[in-house]
């Protein structure tokens, strides 16, 4: 199996296989988070600090809930950052690309102090 970062299990094997199939501007990268946060302007990402340290640098942030066995998740009191289908995170991309739609980051003000 293949090992990348942290994630060395068979979730990342099957996440891994699914990026196979991947749009061209989706790219796979074992680089440090904060180098990747600087450079992108979206970031989406499963259970983790990275979603209110993104939001702290100024990244339009999204959480990708895939985690319905969990009871709890703070991010999911914060209406419009959690989204349980990656289709649902690209809509939201694409009204922010047009313009029909503004990031509310004063929102999750709190999730970045």
């Amino acid at each position: 199996m293949r090992e990348w970062g942290d994630l060395n299990h068979k979730r990342a094997e099957a996440f891994m296989a699914m990026l196979a199939e991947r749009p061209s501007n989706v790219v796979a990268s074992d680089e440090k988070s904060f180098s990747l946060i600087k450079r992108c302007r979206y970031v989406v990402s499963g259970e983790s600090s990275i979603i209110s340290e993104a939001i702290h640098l100024g990244s339009v942030t999204f959480f990708l809930d895939t985690y319905a066995e969990q009871p709890h998740y703070v991010y999911r009191e914060y209406a419009g950052l959690t989204y349980t289908q990656g289709h649902e995170i690209a809509d939201a991309i694409r009204k922010i690309e047009r313009g029909e739609f503004r990031y509310p980051v004063a929102r999750y003000a709190d999730l970045a102090d």
